[in-house]
């Protein structure tokens, strides 16, 4: 979209500063759930959002309401998992191994969307992703994590 390196890295900054700012805030202030769901539908309005911007002007905006609202899914995520499991280090491992994993195939499809598309598109697959989740999380149960996984072992005696 044009934008200098100077400009990309004050979005990223708003983008940070913004988490920084509203993750003590979001803290249980809405309980886990409803954060979490409000996080979700807020990231799919914002991307799509991004995928109408013209310039980069326009999305520095979109892109600093979208560190507010992950704070919102992150928050109400950990805070998911640590009321429903009896295994919280566990399940918060799980939870940061899944989150490095999609940090890695985030940037990967990405760059594949861009090769074969644009921005444009990029953002609208956010979008998609970001309701979809919504949509996915609505059908789970909150379940404890299983022995299998946090490698406790039980005794046969």
């Amino acid at each position: 979209m044009g934008a200098d390196n100077l400009f990309v890295g004050l979005i990223t900054a708003s983008n940070a500063l913004a988490q920084f700012l509203t993750m003590h805030f979001v803290s249980d202030k809405f309980g886990s759930r409803r954060e979490f769901d409000i996080g979700l539908i807020l990231s799919g309005v914002l991307f799509a959002s991004l995928g109408l911007v013209r310039n980069f002007w326009e999305s520095w905006i979109p892109y600093a309401l979208l560190g507010f609202v992950w704070s919102f899914v992150f928050v109400g995520a950990v805070r998911s998992i640590v009321d429903n499991s009896t295994q919280k280090g566990a399940a918060i491992g799980v939870f940061n191994s899944v989150l490095n994993l999609s940090s890695l195939l985030g940037p990967i499809l990405a760059t594949v969307v861009i090769v074969f598309g644009d921005y444009k598109s990029m953002m609208y697959i956010a979008a998609a992703f970001s309701f979809a989740s919504y949509a996915i999380s609505r059908k789970l149960k909150p379940f404890d994590m299983p022995a299998s996984i946090t490698g406790s072992r039980t005794s046969v005696a």
